[in-house]
């Protein structure tokens, strides 16, 4: 059921309001992938894309791995909230401190936010 236009404007603002009470100024590094002509794949150089805010919130999935493309098994130690339009897919990276986070999901959640599944994967 979708929501209607009151509905998804108070739903946003409350979205909104939540990533502001906690939010991590958020710099995504990108890679890309790229084919090779021997059939594997290489990444190409990362890119910083522009800042944007988000709320780092622990994992409440029952799910404890998942597995990658690459047959490891993964921990989505964090879901990332982040608002409507923000600019994140998976395999992004992102820095918080001196930890380094991957990104392990699609984004996926309601119209009015986005949220990705998360690792810490080291310094």
């Amino acid at each position: 059921m979708a929501l209607n236009a009151a509905e998804l404007l108070i739903q946003t603002k409350t979205t909104a309001a939540f990533i502001e009470a906690d939010k991590i100024p958020l710099v995504v590094r990108r890679r890309e992938r790229i084919q090779l002509d021997s059939g594997g794949y290489t990444w190409s150089e990362p890119e910083e894309l522009e800042p944007q805010d988000a709320r780092l919130l622990p994992s409440q999935d029952k799910e404890k791995e998942l597995e990658t493309d690459e047959g490891k098994a993964a921990h989505p130690d964090y879901v990332l909230l982040m608002m409507p339009g923000a600019d994140i897919q998976r395999w992004d990276r992102f820095m918080l401190g001196e930890f380094e986070f991957l990104v392990l999901s699609e984004p996926h959640g309601p119209e009015y936010e986005i949220k990705v599944d998360v690792m810490r994967c080291g310094r």
